[in-house]
């Protein structure tokens, strides 16, 4: 059954890395610099600065970075466009009317994400997201402020299942249903990232039960780096009986460009049940080819330095795909082979991931990049997995 499983959970994510490339390539279509560009609101587009939900001042593409001489006038030099902009902060070709692409007016270290409707301050680490303008003043409104109150930012969370098989190079094989939960709560620069676990495990007759509570608060930088301490719970039950064991560390992630995440951690552990304690590290990165499909690798190393000492060294490979950006859902396979001293197992899991971020994000690379990391932040040593 686990087989069938497997299979059929790798022939979708061969389907949605296919859909995906399709996607990506039709969003990649460019449009002309100053012009109609994608749809646009009914009453023009403004842009606000997503964390604190305030407008910020815009300019149409093709003006240049230089400060305009009139912020409600602009000029195309390469086209010979002409622009105004409404008092609702509409810009419109002063010739046609018809409201044209903007952008905002931060500077040339302004780049956009994969998503069209949101932008990036590489200077100051802003993040920026296209909305409706208000509309237009009547005589019931003409005294209203142009600017509107703050907008909250949507839930950021994440929510999956999975599936995984364990088969040691000795010893009864086993299978591990789980599901699993993440909220982010970002302040400013400072976010809070709550994640937690249940899965049941069977080996050979002998059925467990496997909980996870982790807290990482970590300071951001615009999109460019995540670092913060982490202290992470997780208890294995078969039974009356438990043993709990205790990781608390540091976890960072950096994106070096658009396409590579990396991803680092380190810690100790200790256990109450046994007085087992030790120390953890690991390494990772994730690539996107596109931005709706991801390929990981990741090594991990831990080592017990009581009793004698013991450790071991988990080696990783996986791939997710979400299918459609109008979807929260993707699908992930992943491979772990962790070596021991003399013995060794394999686990191979698949599971489906719902990323709810908000925001207008709506791709994978995104999501991962704004929303809940991609990195685990916790300890995920196969030792304490059954």
């Amino acid at each position: 059954m686990r087989h069938v499983v497997l299979a059929g959970v790798s022939c979708l994510l061969a389907l949605g890395w296919w859909t995906s490339q399709i996607n990506y390539a039709r969003a990649q279509t460019p449009t002309v610099p100053g012009s109609a560009g994608p749809a646009h609101y009914p009453t023009g587009d403004c842009w606000i600065d997503s964390a604190t939900g305030k407008r910020v001042s815009t300019r149409p593409y093709g003006t240049g970075f230089g400060p305009l001489t009139d912020p409600n006038h602009a000029h195309n030099d390469t086209t010979g466009q002409n622009y105004n902009q409404e008092p609702n902060g509409n810009w419109i070709d002063s010739q046609t009317g018809q409201s044209v692409d903007t952008r905002p007016d931060t500077g040339p270290q302004s780049s956009p994400l994969t998503d069209p409707n949101r932008a990036h301050n590489q200077t100051t680490g802003q993040n920026y997201v296209r909305v409706p303008c208000p509309p237009p003043a009547t005589a019931s409104n003409a005294t209203a402020s142009p600017t509107p109150a703050p907008v909250p930012r949507p839930p950021i969370g994440e929510a999956g299942l999975d599936f995984a098989h364990f088969s040691p190079s000795a010893g009864a094989s086993g299978d591990q249903f789980g599901l699993s939960g993440s909220a982010l709560f970002p302040t400013g620069n400072l976010s809070l990232l709550l994640n937690g676990s249940y899965h049941n495990t069977t080996v050979g007759g002998l059925r467990t039960a496997n909980w996870t509570l982790g807290v990482t608060p970590f300071l951001v930088n615009g999109l460019r780096l995540r670092l913060g301490p982490s202290v992470c719970y997780q208890s294995n039950s078969a039974g009356s009986s438990s043993i709990p064991t205790y990781n608390y560390g540091f976890y960072g992630e950096s994106y070096t460009d658009k396409q590579f995440t990396l991803g680092a951690k380190a810690g100790g552990f200790s256990s109450s049940s046994g007085g087992s304690s030790g120390w953890y590290s690991g390494i990772g990165t994730t690539y996107y080819p596109n931005p709706n499909f991801g390929l990981s690798a990741g090594i991990d190393y831990n080592r017990v330095t009581t009793f004698g000492g013991s450790s071991e060294t988990d080696y990783s490979l996986g791939l997710e795909s979400q299918l459609s950006r109008k979807s929260p859902a993707s699908l992930y396979l992943r491979t772990t082979y962790g070596a021991f001293t003399g013995f060794s197992v394999t686990k191979v899991n698949a599971g489906l991931n719902f990323h709810f971020n908000g925001g207008g994000v709506n791709t994978l690379a995104d999501s991962q990049r704004t929303g809940v990391p991609a990195t685990p932040q916790c300890m995920t040593a196969l030792r304490f997995q059954f």
